[in-house]
């Protein structure tokens, strides 16, 4: 304590504790802060003689700026981390909304609402993976569903529901020749293990398990 200062008692008379992490004082009775000063907004400190409140900072008697609400020190931290943005939400959709928003894509293009670079940048964000980390897309001109297997683009018919992502980028240079060269057709997928399957085929290829 310096000259022209008091000492730092709460007003329910308790000495008051220093947090440096805060630099506010506290008091573990009455578990609050004390109230700051009008004018510098300082902790203020409780004189009891003169029941009245003292600002070191200010080195004079000073009404408090406005009452604090009780509060542990922790919870500014908690209340800090709930302001946090929560991840953004994976966006899935169904095919239905997917071909919908592809057939009223390409009406507006045959109409003459958008031209054809409109129509291909909308086009090219119209890229979906599935739960096995398939990525599929839409062929331009007939609106038929093609998948890369790693290496190439075949026609297939893809799950009811997909997620929008952003393809690999040695994939988005093969985007327009999904439909332009097609290199095979699938009947669908290995219910066990999620392989193409040939119609003509009765096992799966991949895993042996037999198909209906």
């Amino acid at each position: 304590m310096t000259s022209g200062s008091v000492k730092e008692i709460c007003h329910c008379n308790n000495k008051l504790k220093f947090l440096r992490q805060y630099n506010r004082y506290y008091c573990n009775k009455c578990r609050t802060y004390p109230p700051t000063c009008s004018e510098c907004h300082r902790d203020l400190f409780w004189v009891p003689q003169y029941s009245r409140y003292y600002c070191n900072a200010c080195v004079n008697y000073r009404d408090p700026a406005k009452p604090v609400t009780p509060s542990k020190p922790e919870e500014t931290v908690v209340s800090r981390a709930a302001t946090r943005p929560l991840p953004s939400k994976i966006e899935k959709q169904s095919l239905k909304e997917i071909e919908d928003e592809f057939n009223k894509l390409k009406n507006n293009y045959q109409s003459g609402l958008i031209d054809k670079d409109r129509f291909k940048e909308k086009l090219q964000k119209m890229k979906f993976k599935d739960e096995h980390n398939r990525f599929w897309t839409l062929g331009a001109k007939s609106g038929g569903w093609y998948y890369h297997d790693g290496a190439r683009w075949t026609e297939a018919k893809p799950p009811q529901t997909l997620e929008r992502c952003t393809f690999p980028s040695n994939m988005s240079e093969q985007r327009s020749g999904a439909e332009a060269h097609p290199v095979g057709q699938s009947s669908g997928f290995c219910m066990t293990c999620g392989y193409p399957k040939k119609a003509e085929k009765l096992y799966c290829t991949k895993c042996g398990a037999k198909q209906k």
